[in-house]
């Protein structure tokens, strides 16, 4: 298989397919650099990942601090998909959002440590 290489006007990103089809870790470090690097543009990652606006209401609602927020988007999307919440499908959403797209090649560099 052939490495992907996504080019953003910020960060060019290349996502190795073998990589691309593991599902989103939802424990560690990785998940804790997440929360901490998506920080207030988690609504807008939400939107990328297609969670429903009363959904992104409710986490807005619910949930103090960025760093919950982040999370709770990443855990719905994660209860709507299941397995099929992919490193792929985060990186394409991250890359989407414009504030977001530096940290899919963050992300991917801590992933592969």
């Amino acid at each position: 298989m052939e490495s992907i290489t996504l080019v953003t006007p910020v960060t060019p990103v290349t996502l190795p397919p073998h990589i691309a089809i593991v599902r989103v870790p939802n424990t560690g470090g990785i998940r804790l650099f997440l929360q901490r690097h998506i920080g207030s543009h988690w609504e807008a990652l939400g939107v990328a990942l297609k969670l429903e606006s009363c959904t992104l209401e409710s986490i807005g609602y619910e949930k103090r601090t960025t760093s919950e927020q982040a999370e709770e988007v990443l855990r719905k999307v994660e209860g709507e998909r299941g397995s099929q919440f992919t490193i792929g499908v985060l990186v394409n959403a991250l890359l989407s959002v414009p504030e977001l797209a530096p940290v899919a090649a963050k992300f991917l560099e801590e992933y592969q440590k």
